[in-house]
């Protein structure tokens, strides 16, 4: 799933059948978003709302819920919260997500939450001074990969337990963006930025604890793994911003393919589906 441009200020939500090539659009106008993250049965989608709010006040995110077909739109986070990231744990009962705070010092702090998917319980992971973001899941749902955005040696990616106990930093480039855990729990993938103005990207494929990092692909963002590891879609580094594609490649660096192309508009924040396609899919 990707979002595009829809109008001056939206980004939209898309999903794409790799059997049939078949695109539709999620959401539409206003009620767009980004970050998508599939339910494990394939029957919802979370993802963050950007209102027309400042965006150091709690107006600026949300996350939302959306039905596979569209229908059935509805707040999960309270509204007076800034929300987003949402990442849902792979038994489907819980999402893991960012929530913003207000600090003296400054408005760049925020902490990795769990919240029920009925929105009944809800709990802070972690507690630095820092920006702690990205949450991805642990295959089997006991863990939680992140990044923080702190001063000094406290930047860096880290692990935590989803019941809040045994941080850990991991091993290897702090400045890699882990974006996704692999099916079978061995190995993760990441982006990190290069070049004079961090403006150019390299994706990468590293163990499950952070070392081994190697170079997947020049030019690629937001790398994600298929659900039997077979391949990575993600987005390739391109000029032209009024047209972009969504690509895929072997974990060896291998069979470099186009998915899709054409109206897409900036296209990021690829989620690939895990389970059973709900009815009418």
């Amino acid at each position: 799933m990707d979002p595009t441009n829809d109008g001056p200020w939206y980004s939209q939500l898309l999903v794409a059948d790799l059997e049939t090539g078949r695109v539709r659009q999620l959401t539409h106008k206003a009620a767009g978003g980004y970050n998508p993250s599939w339910s494990p049965d394939g029957s919802q989608v979370a993802f963050d709302w950007v209102s027309d709010g400042p965006c150091n006040s709690p107006a600026c995110s949300r996350i939302f819920l959306i039905n596979a077909d569209g229908t059935r739109r509805r707040a999960f986070t309270p509204r007076k919260l800034r929300c987003e990231q949402a990442a849902w744990s792979p038994a489907g009962d819980r999402i893991a997500y960012v929530q913003w705070r207000r600090s003296a010092e400054t408005d760049n702090r925020s902490s990795i939450w769990i919240r029920s998917v009925d929105g009944t319980k809800a709990r802070r992971l972690t507690f630095a001074k820092g920006f702690d973001s990205a949450p991805v899941w642990s295959p089997d749902g006991t863990k939680i990969v992140f990044s923080r955005d702190a001063k000094g040696s406290a930047y860096g990616n880290y692990v935590i337990n989803a019941d809040g106990t045994g941080l850990r930093r991991l091993r290897g480039n702090r400045y890699t963006h882990i974006t996704s855990w692999s099916s079978d729990g061995k190995r993760l993938t990441g982006t990190r930025s290069y070049g004079r103005f961090n403006n150019r990207f390299l994706s990468v494929v590293l163990k499950s604890d952070g070392s081994g990092e190697r170079l997947l692909l020049r030019g690629g963002l937001g790398p994600v793994w298929s659900p039997e590891n077979q391949f990575l879609a993600f987005v390739p580094e391109y000029e032209d911003i009024a047209r972009g594609w969504v690509s895929v490649v072997r974990p060896d660096g291998t069979g470099r393919r186009r998915l899709f192309s054409g109206r897409f508009t900036q296209p990021a924040h690829l989620d690939w589906l895990r389970g059973p396609v709900s009815p009418g899919e």
